[in-house]
């Protein structure tokens, strides 16, 4: 376990600036690392964000949202536009990412306060250390909680130490911030003197209403967004430059709470922002909102967006002045997305596009396909086999994630048909299929079809017609196709006591 860090960290405000150095860094890239070092491997960062509704991005022709520094990331990176949570809630989609399996195989249908994945499934991180690389995870984990660990382990730092992160950095977000008073960032805002304030006004929304729009009073250097960036710059600036590095860096935003301050507030004006055809008024947590309402609550939410595109900056100008960044893989997403008042909702957990669509950059220097645009079906998990391939390692043979970067590199071929996403509500489980065109889902003991070709915002409910009969039979024989074909089977690969003992095989005692 990595010791507290300091905290006397130099500070830089990018706000709307670094996007142009981003921007200018593309120029001469096919010359660069990727036709110059093949022998050597890359370094490889992954950006991850926690609710993020893929609409809103300034390279998705979201006309309100202020996203340069992304915007100049995905000229260099192939967007996958139809990337898809495995769930659309944290734990189990995360989960998901640092083990390449499906809530089916992990048991992990929805957030709990007790759970934590045993080292023989959370993979990853051993993937990558198997390959060289030095690991790391900086930000927000969620994917153990509570103190299960304990069963096996005697130590949170040994838990890490056995899934494989050499550099453990758990940030909380605000409102974890707010109830647990131990952690990095808690010690960081007490050193300032500014915990107490921080926590009165998280418990007080908490309480009230987690969707209310309202500035914090933390000026953005101490955002724990901002800090979440610090924390991995520092990391970068003390990396030695002869061994690679997989880094995970973890923002707790744009979640939930809305507590975007200034200069961000001050580019959105609620009245003039531009609400999508399937927003309406609606209710989260016995709150209801107005149109008013949701207005104000996107125009903080778009806020939190910008305030982490220049966090995003920040990091990039760093590996442009250590002289790395040409030789950086860069995967920019998200666990699940936030309906944002579409649909008459908010928070996440549904199979809306808004809900279990995620963005997905794949960044790699030199590519043909920088700037273009995928149709392919994908999962959020396949980041799992990408950064596995490109580390040159093996991918863990019980495990159903599927690489990328083949695509990302300019291939034309699909690793993808069809993506799923699966999770339980009120013990019922409900699925989602998407292919080329459809997506079906069941939820909520209902059924729901959307052609997204002619109906991207999912008005007009096609489960009920005549017409589609076939359309959702197809995609209910492609979801019987995944059940069966993702199942564990730790009996692969079992040779008979006869054929081991003729093999010369060492003989383990069956008990």
């Amino acid at each position: 376990m990595t010791p507290s860090p300091s905290f006397a960290l130099p500070r830089r405000k990018f706000l709307g600036v670094a996007g142009a150095g981003l921007a200018a860094s593309a120029v001469g890239l096919s010359r660069g690392w990727a036709a110059a070092n093949t022998s050597s491997k890359p370094d490889i960062l992954v950006l991850m964000t926690d609710q993020w509704n893929p609409r809103n991005l300034g390279y998705e022709r979201d006309p309100d949202v202020h996203t340069p520094n992304l915007d100049a990331l995905a000229a260099q990176s192939l967007n996958f536009a139809r990337c898809y949570s495995n769930c659309p809630i944290c734990m189990p989609a995360r989960g998901c990412f640092v083990s390449g399996l499906f809530p089916h195989n992990t048991g992990l249908w929805g957030n709990t306060t007790e759970y934590y994945l045993a080292p023989g499934l959370a993979t990853l991180f051993t993937e990558l250390r198997g390959a060289g690389y030095g690991t790391a995870q900086i930000g927000k984990f969620h994917w153990l909680a509570g103190d299960g660990y304990k069963r096996e382990f005697d130590s949170l730092s040994n838990y890490y130490k056995a899934v494989g992160l050499e550099h453990a950095e758990p940030i909380d977000p605000p409102f974890s911030a707010s109830t647990s008073p131990k952690g990095v960032y808690q010690d960081y805002l007490r050193s300032l003197g500014l915990y107490e304030e921080f926590r009165a006004d998280m418990m007080a929304r908490l309480q009230a209403n987690q969707y209310e729009p309202k500035s914090t009073s933390l000026p953005a250097e101490r955002h724990n967004d901002w800090f979440t960036a610090d924390r991995a710059i520092a990391y970068l600036n003390e990396r030695p430059k002869d061994r690679p590095y997989f880094l995970v860096t973890s923002f707790p935003g744009p979640h939930v709470p809305l507590d975007a301050m200034r200069p961000y507030t001050d580019r959105y004006d609620p009245a003039h922002l531009t609400l999508p055809p399937n927003a309406k008024a609606g209710s989260i947590g016995g709150y209801a909102f107005s149109m008013d309402d949701l207005r104000k609550m996107r125009a903080n939410y778009l806020a939190k967006m910008t305030l982490i595109d220049d966090c995003v900056g920040r990091i990039v100008r760093t590996l442009q002045d250590r002289g790395t960044w040409d030789r950086t893989i860069v995967i920019f997403t998200a666990d699940h997305g936030d309906m944002m008042g579409a649909q008459g909702r908010v928070s996440k957990t549904v199979f809306f596009e808004e809900s279990a669509r995620v963005p997905m950059l794949v960044r790699v220097p030199g590519s043909p396909s920088a700037g273009q645009r995928s149709e392919a079906p994908v999962q959020f998990s396949d980041v799992y086999a990408t950064v596995a391939e490109a580390a040159g390692g093996k991918k863990n043979p019980r495990n159903f994630s599927r690489s990328m970067l083949s695509m990302a590199r300019g291939s034309s071929e699909h690793s993808r048909e069809t993506a799923f996403s699966e999770i339980s509500h009120d013990s019922d489980l409900e699925f989602m299929v998407r292919d080329k065109r459809f997506k079906w889902f069941h939820q909520f003991r209902r059924s729901y079809l959307f052609d997204l070709q002619e109906d991207p915002y999912e008005l007009n409910n096609l489960a009920e017609s005549r017409d589609h009969r076939g359309v959702i039979v197809d995609c209910k024989d492609r979801l019987r196709d995944f059940l069966m074909t993702t199942q564990i089977n730790y009996a692969s690969g079992y040779q008979s006591l006869g054929a081991r003992v003729k093999s010369g095989q060492k003989i383990s005692p069956q008990l």
